[in-house]
């Protein structure tokens, strides 16, 4: 089974074969934290380790974006001057019963944005570029399960069951996360 799963492993995240220090335990617990969620500590995704764990054929496809034996089909990139004029503002809004993104992200957050300057209502754009940055890796381009689009996302509206800072939008049809739908798929300013 280890042999099974380092395999699948390093087809899927271009991990080598274990040296001889190197067990095949060893080789999925490092493929596993490179590939974990770090929004919620740390912990694997529930469903990728489950998929990795049984051998599932649609692995590849499900988390990398393509099955394993395909050529990568081109992925949208993320459009920096939609982020910084669309996107990034929505980290600064005020929404009833949520603290704004930034009072939360800017500090004790994996995902770490700028903190404002005393006095400013946005970002410089030295800071922007830094959370654009920070942002992305959030985000599988083109990817409606990107974590930026599930983690703040209400469960019952497709979101993942939990964030910190309470569940932004309750369904996908909000604005909001309409703007963020749209730069993970790709659209730019132009």
């Amino acid at each position: 089974m280890k042999r099974i799963l380092l395999s699948l492993a390093a087809v899927v995240g271009g991990l080598s074969a274990p040296t001889a220090q190197q067990s095949a335990s060893d080789s999925i617990r490092s493929f596993l934290r490179v590939n974990t969620d770090y929004c919620t500590g740390g912990q694997p995704w529930a469903e990728a380790f489950a998929a990795l764990k049984s051998n599932d054929k649609e692995f590849g496809k499900r988390y990398v974006g393509t099955q394993t034996g395909s050529s990568p089909s081109r992925s949208p990139s993320l459009d920096y001057e939609f982020f910084k004029t669309r996107v990034q503002p929505i980290f600064l809004a005020k929404r009833p019963g949520h603290a704004r993104c930034v009072a939360c992200h800017a500090s004790g957050t994996p995902l770490r944005l700028q903190p404002l300057a005393p006095g400013s209502t946005t970002w410089s754009e030295e800071d922007s570029r830094r959370n654009f940055d920070a942002v992305r890796r959030l985000v599988v381009p083109g990817s409606v399960k990107s974590r930026l689009l599930v983690h703040p996302l209400a469960e019952e509206a497709g979101g993942d069951f939990y964030h910190n800072g309470g569940k932004h939008w309750s369904a996908q049809d909000d604005p909001e996360w309409q703007t963020l739908k749209a730069w993970v798929l790709g659209q730019t300013t132009k």
